[in-house]
């Protein structure tokens, strides 16, 4: 299983490695450092966006991610 530190470093790393503005992009790195759940990382991985989930779309994130090719590289 992927932990969050993990996740939250290679998030960070795509985030930094993006095109967004400067601006955008401390707005995504405080985001994860502070409040994220590591759903909501997957699904900033996956998606490009911030989301609130409740359980239910936990388990979907979490089953989306497994297949996911990103998964790969975590």
């Amino acid at each position: 299983m992927t932990n969050l530190n993990s996740l939250k470093v290679f998030a960070g790393k795509v985030i930094v490695e993006s095109k967004l503005s400067k601006s955008a992009k401390l707005q995504l790195l405080n985001f994860i450092q502070n409040e994220a759940t590591i759903p909501q990382v997957k699904v900033l991985l996956m998606d490009g966006e911030i989301v609130s989930l409740d359980k239910n779309g936990e388990e979907i994130v979490n089953d989306r991610f497994k297949n996911h090719s990103i998964s790969k590289f975590i």
